[in-house]
């Protein structure tokens, strides 16, 4: 008996030391420098890809990026560049269940970038040509197809529909390129250094800060609403930094109704105060700080006035389009500008104001009657 058990524990003793060695040998392999990049084209990238654990070496520390690429390789790198984890049902008939790519093919089939073939295979160890990267990036970075570009290669009009807007769309966001003869190659086979290539040009460009244009209206002591342009989903209120003469104003709740295109912004603001406000989220670039001043009680009458009297000038026709007819509207909208105090009528453009003025002049003109001449002739002798 105590013998069955010492023989149990050494071989478990022999177990975990062969995972530890089994661990320490991955790391050994991982920490070795790849001996057949040095001077490659594509050396920097690869690199890269290798420290970032998307990609491997081989145990006996090459890289082969000359080599070509199997189709469940390429798939296997943008599933970790580009985080994909999820999995899809698959039910191919060369992807067997406990094969080494199964789940990558499932986790591709998830991320929606690849769907196999119309007769249920997928060709994992088939070698991936340059127009099926084409599509698969095209799809991951959400391209818009774009044929025109496309046609710019010297092979152009002999790419196959079904990839010939995806070639463009990566051609156009300058993730792939062609050869230095002009052409493209469509058919060729992609090697392992341009995969790595492609996958991280196509990585940065989903990772490109977005510009968006942020305003600010309907300020009050209680907020604001913040317009982006394009719209920027999951907004969150330490996404938001006011600033108040160099202090921060506490952003109490930040809400859209409108799928990130407008937010209500609630915090306690003053009366006559400026305010600067600096927006920050991962992907995107928002440019210069926007200002904006909340504006008194009064400021905000003088602005109400202003705007209706804006809207009864802008109400009339062109002053070429004026008649008669229009002559009491002219003269409504003339009272109700004299009627403004001065602060109120520095509020209305001068543009607006020329209109009025040339609306007013133009209705003088027409009611005046037009000079008739009239000759004497001398009788005739």
């Amino acid at each position: 008996m105590n013998s069955t058990i010492k023989k149990n524990k050494f071989i478990s003793i022999l177990g975990i030391l062969a995972i530890l060695f089994t661990l320490n040998l991955g790391s050994a392999f991982a920490a070795e420098p790849l001996t057949d990049i040095s001077g490659h084209w594509a050396k920097e990238q690869i690199q890269s890809f290798v420290d970032s654990g998307y990609v491997q070496g081989y145990p006996n520390g090459t890289f082969k990026p000359d080599n070509d690429i199997t189709r469940a390789e390429f798939m296997t790198i943008a599933n970790k560049a580009f985080g994909f984890t999820e999995k899809a049902e698959i039910n191919y008939t060369d992807v067997n269940a406990g094969s080494w790519y199964a789940d990558t093919v499932a986790i591709a089939k998830a991320a929606g970038y690849i769907n196999g073939y119309p007769n249920g295979t997928m060709k994992p160890d088939a070698p991936i040509t340059r127009e099926e990267a084409a599509v698969i990036v095209a799809k991951i970075d959400a391209l818009t197809s774009n044929e025109t570009a496309a046609n710019t290669f010297t092979d152009g009009a002999d790419l196959a529909a079904w990839s010939k807007g995806s070639i463009g769309a990566c051609a156009d966001a300058k993730i792939f390129t062609g050869y230095p003869n002009g052409s493209f190659q469509a058919a060729n086979l992609i090697e392992r250094g341009e995969s790595v290539v492609a996958l991280s040009k196509a990585l940065a460009y989903k990772n490109a800060p977005v510009a968006v244009t942020a305003t600010v209206t309907n300020i009050t002591t209680g907020g604001f609403q913040l317009n982006l342009t394009p719209a920027v989903d999951g907004l969150t209120q330490s996404a938001v930094t006011l600033t108040h003469v160099d202090n921060n104003v506490t952003v109490s709740a930040i809400t859209t109704t409108t799928t990130g295109a407008a937010y209500t912004v609630t915090a306690d603001l003053e009366e006559g105060q400026t305010y600067k406000l600096n927006l920050a989220k991962d992907g995107y670039n928002f440019g210069t700080d926007v200002t904006f001043t909340v504006l008194t009680a009064q400021q905000i009458a003088d602005q109400a006035a202003a705007d209706a009297v804006t809207a009864k000038i802008s109400a009339l026709p062109n002053t070429a389009d004026l008649t008669l007819e229009n002559k009491d509207a002219v003269n409504e909208a003339k009272t109700a500008f004299d009627a403004l105090t001065d602060p109120q009528k520095a509020l209305i453009s001068a543009e607006t104001q020329t209109k009025l003025n040339d609306a007013i002049a133009k209705i003088g003109t027409l009611q005046t009657p037009a000079t008739t001449e009239t000759t004497e002739t001398g009788s005739q002798q």
